[in-house]
C-alpha cells in the first residue's frame, strides 16, 4: 500500500468509529457535517498488498476549536504509519460548537487541556503523541 492509501483507510476508518461510538446517527439525524481541518502523518513504511493490517483509532479529545482523532496502521505488531487528524463539525457552512454536539450526542467529555491543540502549531512529534493516546 502506497502513502496516498493511508489517507482513504484513514477516512473510511474515522467514520466507521463515528458509527460506533453513536456520533454518526446524530450528526445524519441533524445535517451536521465533519470537516477535515488539517492532519499530520508519519510514515515509517508500506503495507504489503493484498496483506492484512490493523488501524488503530481513538477519539482522543477536543478543545474549543476542534476534535482529535488519533490512529495508526500497524501489521505484524509493527507500525506502518500514524496519523494525527483534527476535525471541525458544520451545519449549513457554518461551524458549530463541538462540544455541545459531543454531549448532546451522548459522548463523553474529554478534557479541553489537550496538549493536541499544540501539536498543529509547535510540529510536536505525532508519533509520541499517538502512541501516547492509543495506549490509554
Amino acid at each position: 500500500m502506497n502513502a496516498s492509501r493511508y489517507s482513504e483507510y484513514s477516512d473510511a476508518g474515522r467514520w466507521e468509529l463515528a458509527v460506533r461510538i453513536g456520533l454518526f446517527s446524530y450528526l445524519k439525524k441533524n445535517r451536521i457535517t465533519v470537516h477535515l481541518a488539517g492532519q499530520k502523518i508519519t510514515y515509517f513504511k508500506g503495507l504489503p498488498c493484498l496483506r492484512f493490517f490493523n488501524l488503530e483509532m481513538k477519539l482522543i479529545g477536543f478543545d474549543e476549536n476542534w476534535i482529535y482523532v488519533a490512529q495508526a496502521f500497524t501489521r505484524n505488531g509493527k507500525v506502518h504509519c500514524y496519523i494525527l487528524t483534527k476535525l471541525v463539525l458544520m451545519h449549513k457552512g457554518k461551524r458549530v460548537s463541538h462540544e455541545e454536539k459531543l454531549k448532546e450526542a451522548g459522548i463523553p467529555h474529554i478534557s479541553p487541556n489537550n496538549p493536541l491543540a499544540q501539536e498543529f502549531s509547535n510540529d510536536r512529534s505525532v508519533k509520541d503523541l499517538v502512541t501516547e493516546f492509543l495506549r490509554d
